[in-house]
C-alpha cells in the first residue's frame, strides 16, 4: 500500500485530535488549509477505543478542540447512525 502526503497529514491531524493536541490541529491546518474542507470523518471510531474524536476531547477536557469538533457537527459514539 502507497501512502501519500496527504494521507500522512491526514493522518498526523487525527493523531493530533485523539491527543487533544490543539497546537498541532492548528499548524496542520494553516500548513495545509484544506484539511478544512477535507472529507474527513470526525465521527470515525477507531479500533483501539470506543471513542469518536468528540469523545476523546470530552475525556481529555480539551476544550478548544471540543468547540471545534462540535463547530464541523462532530458527534458522540453513543448518538446512533444513520
Amino acid at each position: 500500500m502507497i501512502i501519500s502526503a496527504d494521507d500522512s497529514v491526514v493522518e498526523a491531524a487525527a493523531a493530533a485530535i485523539y491527543a487533544g493536541d490543539v497546537a498541532i490541529l492548528r499548524r496542520l491546518l494553516a500548513e495545509h488549509p484544506w484539511l478544512a474542507t477535507a472529507s474527513a470523518d470526525l465521527n470515525w471510531v477507531p479500533p483501539w477505543e470506543n471513542l469518536t474524536p468528540l469523545d476523546a476531547a470530552i475525556r481529555d477536557g480539551a476544550d478548544e478542540l471540543l468547540r471545534w469538533l462540535r463547530e464541523r457537527g462532530a458527534t458522540s459514539a453513543a448518538t446512533p447512525r444513520r
